[in-house]
C-alpha cells in the first residue's frame, strides 16, 4: 500500500476472525487462497469504513504474531480507526465483558464459529464470510449441509468471488435442500478478490530481463502458478501449442517462462520436462521453480503476454490474471470459471473456449471412495480436469494475433491497466465490502430477533459423557485441603502451569487458601468468587482434586 495516512468516514465497529490466515508459504508451498486471504486482511484493516477493527484470534498460534505484525503495519497508516485483537481463550473463559462489533466476517468460508459466537455474545449483528474452493467432495457435509441447517439470519451474507462460483453454490445448496427437505435463504453476494495496482504496475522491461537473463528481443509468454496437475492445470496443452508456435515463428525468438511451485509429494515437473524435450522446445522453455512469490510482479512485467489454461473445477476466481492485468500485460486464458468475470475477451486479451461431457456418473454413484479424503479429493479433480478441452486451434490463434500485433499488444495491455485499476484494486473491492456492510447493518437493526429455538451445534460434553465417570460431583459436593502444610504441594502450586495457559495460578491458589481449615461446597466456593465465571472456578476446584491439593468431604 502507499504511505499516505488513509482518512475514511467513521460508520461502525468490525470483527474479524484471525485464524483463517495460514502461513504464507506452507510446507514450501504458496497457495492461491494464502495470498488471497492475506491481501483481503490487510485491505480490509487499511480500507474498512469502520470506527474499530477486532480481530478474534487463537493464543500461541501463528496467527497472533502475524496478526500483531499487520495490525502494526496498518496504525502506521490510518489515524481514524482502532485496531484491537481479542484472544478466543478470553472469550470463551469470561476474561471479556464486553464485544462491540457491528458485523462479523471470516475471510473464508468458515460460518458456524461465526454463527456460535454471535449466539454466544447475544448479539443482533450480520455475519459474512467469503467462498474460495466448492468442488471438494467434503464441503457437502462440512460446509453446505450446515447453510442449510444453521440458525443462518436474513442478513448474512455468503460472498462469492465470481458469478461462476455463485451458480456453483446455488447448484450445490439445491442439492443439500433436496436431501433435508429444508430450504436455504442465505443470500448470496459477488466480491471479486482485488490487488495492489500500486505493487502490480509496468516494470522497467529491459532492466528486469537483464537482471532473470532473458533476452531483450524474446517474446516471453508467462505462466505462473502451481505445478499441480490435480488441482490447478494440465500444463500439456500450453506445451503443444507453444511447440506449434515455435515452428511457425522461427524469427522471432519466442520463450515460455513456467514458474511456481511444486507439491512436495509431486512429481509433476518432471514430467512436465519431460515433455518440453519431446516436443523439441527445450531451449524455448524456462522453468523458474521456487521463484520468490514476493517479486512475482516482476516476472509479470518482464512479459510480453500472460496466459492460463485452468481446467480444474477447484478454481472459483484465479488472482494470476488480474495481477498480470495490472502490469499492462494481455492475457490468453481458458474461457473458465472466474476468468470468465476478469478477462474481457477481445479487449484485456483472448478466453479460449471451453468444453465438456457428463462423465461422472460411476464417481456420484460411489461418492465416497476412496476411503482416504486427500486421495479421494485428488483423484476426482484430476478425472473431472482431464475431461475438460481447451481449443487448442483457437489457443493458438490468440497468441498468434498478439505475436504478429504489437500495436494490439499495447493496447490490450493498456485496457488491462485501466480495467485493472477501475475494478480490481484493494480500496475499490473494500468499497464493495463497506456498502455491503452498511446495508446489512441497517437490515439487522430493523429486522426483530427470531424466537425460534435453533441454535448451533455444540456437543454438550458432559451431557452427553458424565454416564463414562463413576460418580458425579455437583454443588452439594464439599471439599477441604489436603496435607496444606505438604512441601510437594506448596511446591506445585508454585509452578502452577498448564500447556495451554488458561489455569489461574493465583485463582487456584486462592481456592486452596480458602479452603483452610473450612469445609466448603462447590456453590459456596462459586459464591466466595462470584466475580468468576461458574464455569472456571468449577474446572479449577476439579482440577485442584486432581492433583491432591484438595480433598471430597463427601460424595
Amino acid at each position: 500500500m502507499n504511505n499516505r495516512r488513509i482518512v475514511v468516514e467513521k460508520q461502525w465497529n468490525l470483527g474479524i476472525m484471525g485464524n483463517s490466515i495460514r502461513p504464507f508459504i506452507k510446507n514450501g508451498m504458496v497457495y492461491g487462497y494464502d495470498v488471497a486471504a492475506n491481501e483481503l486482511i490487510d485491505s480490509i484493516l487499511m480500507y474498512s469504513n469502520s470506527n474499530k477493527v477486532t480481530c478474534f484470534y487463537e493464543p500461541e498460534q501463528y496467527q497472533e504474531s502475524i496478526l500483531l505484525r499487520k495490525i502494526n503495519k496498518a496504525n502506521r497508516n490510518r489515524m481514524d480507526c482502532k485496531l484491537d485483537m481479542i484472544s478466543e481463550y478470553d472469550l470463551l473463559f469470561g476474561n471479556v465483558k464486553n464485544v462491540d462489533i457491528q458485523v462479523l466476517h471470516n475471510v473464508d468460508n468458515q460460518f458456524v464459529q461465526l454463527c456460535g459466537l454471535r449466539e454466544a455474545l447475544g448479539l443482533n449483528i450480520p455475519i459474512t464470510f467469503t467462498i474460495h474452493c466448492a468442488s471438494y467432495p467434503q464441503y457437502l457435509d462440512e460446509y453446505f449441509l450446515p447453510m442449510v441447517i444453521s440458525p443462518l439470519r436474513p442478513y448474512d451474507v455468503f460472498i462469492c468471488t465470481s458469478e461462476a462460483v455463485r451458480d456453483a453454490v446455488r447448484k450445490l445448496l439445491k442439492k443439500v435442500e433436496s436431501y433435508t427437505g429444508r430450504e436455504c435463504d442465505l443470500r448470496l453476494e459477488i466480491i471479486p478478490l482485488g490487488i495492489r495496482t500500486d505493487k502490480f504496475k509496468q516494470g522497467n522491461k529491459t532492466e528486469l530481463r537483464q537482471k532473470y537473463g532473458i533476452d531483450p528481443n524474446d517474446f516471453v509468454i508467462l505462466w505462473l502458478g502451481r505445478f499441480e496437475i490435480e488441482q490447478k492445470a494440465d500444463l500439456y496443452p500450453l506445451l503443444l501449442v507453444f511447440s506449434r508456435l515455435v515452428k511457425k515463428n522461427k524469427t522471432k525468438n519466442l520463450k515460455l517462462v513456467l514458474a511456481g511451485y511444486q507439491p512436495t509429494n509431486s512429481n509433476y515437473l518432471s514430467v512436465l520436462k519431460e515433455q518440453v524435450n519431446t516436443l523439441g522446445i527445450i531451449d524455448n522453455v524456462i522453468f523458474m521453480e521456487n521463484h520468490d512469490v514476493m517479486n512475482r510482479n516482476e516476472l509479470y512485467a518482464l512479459s510480453d503476454v500472460f496466459t492460463s489454461p485452468i481446467d480444474n473445477i477447484q478454481e472459483t476466481f484465479g488472482i494470476t490474471p488480474i495481477e498480470a492485468m495490472a502490469c499492462g500485460v494481455p492475457q490468453v486464458v481458458s474461457d473458465w470459471d472466474g476468468y470468465k468475470d476478469t478477462v474481457e475477451d477481445g479487449v484485456t486479451g483472448f478466453r479460449v473456449p471451453t468444453y465438456w461431457a457428463e462423465c461422472d456418473k460411476d464417481i456420484n454413484k460411489f461418492g465416497m471412495l476412496p476411503y482416504d479424503e486427500v486421495s479421494r479429493c485428488n483423484l476426482y479433480h484430476y478425472l473431472m480436469s482431464q475431461t475438460v478441452v481447451i481449443d487448442i486451434i483457437k489457443y493458438e490463434e490468440a497468441f498468434q494475433k498478439l505475436i504478429d500485433d504489437e500495436e494490439l499488444r499495447k493496447t490490450m495491455g493498456e485496457q488491462s491497466r485501466k480495467r485493472a485499476e477501475q475494478h480490481y484494486d484493494w480500496k475499490v473491492i473494500i468499497e464493495q465490502y463497506n456498502n455491503l456492510w452498511e446495508r446489512l447493518i441497517k437490515k439487522a437493526e430493523n429486522t426483530p430477533v427470531s424466537n425460534t429455538n435453533e441454535r448451533t451445534l455444540s456437543p454438550e460434553f458432559f451431557n452427553c459423557f458424565s454416564h463414562y465417570a463413576t460418580g458425579i460431583f455437583d454443588g452439594d459436593t464439599k471439599f477441604a485441603t489436603l496435607s496444606c502444610n505438604d512441601e510437594e504441594a506448596i511446591c506445585y502450586m508454585e509452578n502452577y502451569t498448564d500447556s495451554y495457559g488458561i489455569f489461574d495460578q493465583e485463582l487456584a491458589q486462592n481456592v486452596v487458601e480458602c479452603l483452610k481449615n473450612k469445609i466448603m461446597s462447590m456453590n459456596e466456593i462459586n459464591d466466595k468468587f462470584s466475580d468468576v465465571p461458574k464455569d472456571v472456578i468449577r474446572r479449577t476446584v476439579m482440577r485442584l482434586c486432581k492433583y491432591g491439593l484438595i480433598n471430597i468431604v463427601n460424595i
